[in-house]
This record gives C-alpha cells, structure tokens and sequence, in this order.
C-alpha cells in the first residue's frame, strides 16, 4: 500500500493545470470565454477553449494562440458560439506556465477578439 500511494503522488506530481479566463476586446466587448490545460508529464498535453458572446463572427474561423503560437482554429457557430480541443504531445505544444497568454484573433484583418492568462 505504500508504495502504492509515492507512486500515485510522483504521477500526480508531472501533471500541471491552468485555466484562463478570456475577455473580450476592442468591438468584441461581449466576447467571453475559457482555456483549460493539462500536461500529463511527457505523454499527452490537452487544451480546450470555449468561446461565446460573438454573433457578429457567425460563419467564420478564427485563430487560437498560445503565447506567441497559433494552436489552431476555431469555427464560429450561428449563435456566436466556438470551441477548440488539442490533443498533443508536449514538444508539439507550446509551454504553458502561468501568465501565459491565449489570445484569439480574426485571421482578416487581424483583430483581437478575446484574450486571457494562465493563473491570473
């Protein structure tokens, strides 16, 4: 039992978490949303963002950056609603610590329609 549980605390121990909670921005005041990470150590990093607030985008795709990289794309539903998974190994990834910056821009003309940090 006891090596049972160093083991389950050095697994939990590789894992790293963060959430970052996405405002709005210029003409997409209304814009709001949210990043989640996980990193399980050197297998598997996994991102998520939800974005909502944004009928004036219905129909169209935008970018998804993670620091200084774009993760991908998200498409924009009628009710000016996205969504984006990653599913990725971590050197594929950008790093994410805290104050981590996810911004989410229109590809044209490049506009900032939401952003946020890790840990803030």
């Amino acid at each position: 039992m006891v090596a049972y549980e160093v083991r389950y605390n050095m697994e939990e121990s590789e894992y790293h978490n963060g959430v970052a909670l996405l405002d709005g921005s210029g003409p997409f005041k209304n814009a709001q949303g949210t990043a989640f990470y996980e990193a399980r150590g050197t297998k598997e990093v996994r991102f998520k963002v939800q974005l909502s607030g944004v009928p004036e985008l219905a129909n169209t795709t935008i970018d998804v950056i993670v620091g200084d990289t774009k993760v991908g794309q998200m498409k924009i539903d009628a009710g000016g609603k996205g969504k984006l998974s990653v599913k990725a190994k971590p050197g594929d990834f950008p790093a994410v610590t805290d104050l981590t910056e996810v911004t989410i821009k229109t590809i044209t003309p490049k506009q900032t329609v939401a952003e946020g940090v890790f840990g803030a």
